[in-house]
């Protein structure tokens, strides 16, 4: 009998664009977190944006130590293990 030891991943179905989207949204972020460099260290940008950019870098590194948030409204989350997996879906 198969039993579920924890949560699974849930892979979208072949052929949903999520795959090339997560690629395309990471390689993005990526050029993002270049300009904001280059902003940050290029002494000829204007005061301003450079301190706008250092308030925006302090929010990303707020938000990425911060822990996660609780789910929103009345949902709460139940892990079962060993149990069957029929049970389970």
């Amino acid at each position: 009998m198969d039993t579920v030891n924890g949560l699974t991943a849930v892979k979208p179905p072949r052929g949903s664009g999520e795959a090339k989207l997560t690629r395309r949204l990471t390689k993005l972020a990526n050029t993002a977190l270049d300009s904001l460099e280059d902003v940050l260290t290029d002494e000829g940008v204007k005061a301003a944006d450079r301190i706008s950019a250092v308030k925006l870098t302090f929010e990303l590194l707020a938000r990425r130590s911060s822990p996660a948030a609780a789910p929103e409204g009345d949902l709460l989350l139940v892990r079962f293990e060993g149990i069957e997996n029929e049970l389970a879906q």
